[in-house]
């Protein structure tokens, strides 16, 4: 396996990420697409495909181990299947934006303005983040089906990559929950985090199935890839999930009614 993979898919999804606050990608435009939608739909998809295409090439031509938690032709066709999801959820988002503008639609109330709310924010971006997620646990527990390389990366990199994944993710997460700048003064907010349930889900999933999964697993841990990114960035994501929902939970009850709850735990 190539030993920058991971780096440097890292490295494109903190730029895909980073690339939606260049105001210059959002106004040039070539036809009908801006810069940003060509950047997601045309160049991050062929640089990521050709990326995917070859790693797994390089996990499959590897001995296989003994015990296995699911098969390879399973976690294959997960992976193709989340990628084909992960860009369907891109075009979506894509084309339902150029209906958009103006931003009005939105927040109309006629069919045709809740049905592309709906297909350009909620349906579309959880199908991509999802997808992603899918995408990236798939390529873990393909990777612990197989002996690792004998190039194991240290812990310390290993969690910088993770760190970088998890960060990326929650830029994305976040960038979609910001306020619309067209109507800052009416506070209204382009997404919400209630509408990220799904992502969120798949998140906690795949933390869980890795976290079972690296139970029998005969090498060490620090001698793959992925695992160790991964723990860490779905780590990230989940820990802001819970916190959110604390968070959600305490703003509902009244500081009395919080009190009396404490109070009565202690008898």
């Amino acid at each position: 396996m190539n030993p920058d993979f991971v780096t440097m898919i890292a490295v494109l999804a903190f730029a895909a990420s980073a690339s939606h606050r260049l105001s210059i990608l959002h106004r040039k435009k070539i036809k009908y697409f801006s810069l940003l939608q060509i950047f997601y739909i045309v160049i991050i998809p062929g640089i990521l495909f050709t990326l995917l295409f070859t790693h797994l090439q390089s996990i499959i031509s590897r001995p296989l181990l003994d015990d296995i938690i699911v098969s390879d032709k399973i976690l294959t066709n997960s992976i193709l299947l989340s990628a084909l999801f992960t860009y369907g959820g891109v075009v979506i988002h894509s084309v339902t934006k150029l209906y958009a503008t103006p931003r009005l639609l939105r927040y109309d109330k006629t069919k045709a303005g809740e049905m592309n709310k709906f297909f350009h924010l909620k349906f579309s971006h959880n199908l991509i983040y999802s997808g992603i997620v899918a995408l990236f646990v798939s390529l873990v527990l393909l990777e612990m089906n197989h002996y690792p390389n004998d190039n194991p990366s240290a812990i310390s990199r290993a969690t910088i990559k993770g760190i970088l994944f998890g960060l990326s993710l929650f830029s994305a997460l976040l960038f979609y929950t910001r306020p619309d700048k067209l109507f800052k003064d009416q506070k209204l907010y382009i997404g919400t985090w209630a509408d990220l349930k799904l992502t969120f889900a798949a998140i906690w999933m795949g933390l869980l199935l890795i976290v079972y999964s690296i139970q029998d697993v005969n090498p060490a841990i620090r001698d793959y890839q992925l695992i160790i990114p991964s723990l860490v960035a779905l780590a990230m994501v989940a820990t802001i999930s819970v916190l959110l929902l604390i968070h959600h939970h305490r703003k509902k009850l009244p500081i009395h009614k919080r009190l009396l709850k404490k109070l009565s735990k202690l008898r």
